[in-house]
């Protein structure tokens, strides 16, 4: 289907996905801090789409592998990541699967997920978190970029506590939510932040503490 979708540039995701460029790059300032220097750690960018969230990363100097299903935009992916002269590693394969993914070895410092968790059925967001918690080093990271849960959209969005049920043991740091603006057939829809760390010595569960978190007005 999002092969399909691809051709027809009926795409309003990657539009979004641009709009939240530099809400991205904020949040990847962040991991830096957190976890080190980027170089010889790899970041997972689930979802990836055309990948370019995956470029962000990959000219900070992490190793990036990025996932989608949709062979349509991996192979645009591996076009952008060729003709910026970036090294990044694009394979279209299932998030449910993550385990399956070829070369993709324990040991994953971040994971980022911009519009795919949001859009899953429960029993898949569960395959997700598995693969993740399976792949994810000791101090990983979890970057969710999703929609609000709003009543009307069932099955749709994301939340703290859906978080907290589908990753036990991370501790889900909630962010701000915010309007992408402009034109595009979601300018007027609510996303939300969520940061996951593994781990935590609280024990885990969905909390408004944690460290600092990006100020968001709009990306």
């Amino acid at each position: 289907m999002y092969d399909v979708l691809y051709r027809r540039g009926l795409t309003p995701w990657v539009a979004a996905g641009h709009a939240q460029s530099a809400l991205i790059e904020r949040l990847l300032d962040r991991e830096e801090s957190w976890h080190g220097a980027a170089a010889g750690r790899t970041l997972v960018d689930l979802g990836c789409g055309t990948g370019e969230h995956s470029l962000a990363a990959a000219t900070r100097g992490w190793t990036v592998v990025g996932i989608d299903a949709s062979a349509v935009a991996i192979d645009r992916a591996r076009r952008a990541a060729a003709a910026s002269g970036l090294d990044v590693r694009f394979v279209a394969g299932d998030v449910r699967r993550l385990t399956d993914v070829p070369g993709l070895r324990p040991g994953v410092s971040v994971f980022v997920d911009v519009g795919c968790h949001h859009g899953l059925r429960a029993a898949d967001r569960r395959l997700v978190a598995d693969g993740v918690a399976r792949l994810a080093a000791s101090r990983a990271s979890l970057l969710v970029v999703g929609m609000d849960r709003r009543p009307g959209l069932v099955g749709v969005g994301v939340t703290a506590d859906g978080l907290a049920a589908d990753f036990p043991g991370w501790r889900v740091e909630p962010g701000q939510t915010f309007e992408l603006g402009g034109r595009g057939l979601l300018r007027r829809v609510r996303f939300r932040v969520f940061r996951l760390v593994k781990g935590d010595p609280s024990g885990g569960g969905a909390s408004d503490a944690g460290g600092p978190r990006p100020t968001i007005s709009r990306p």
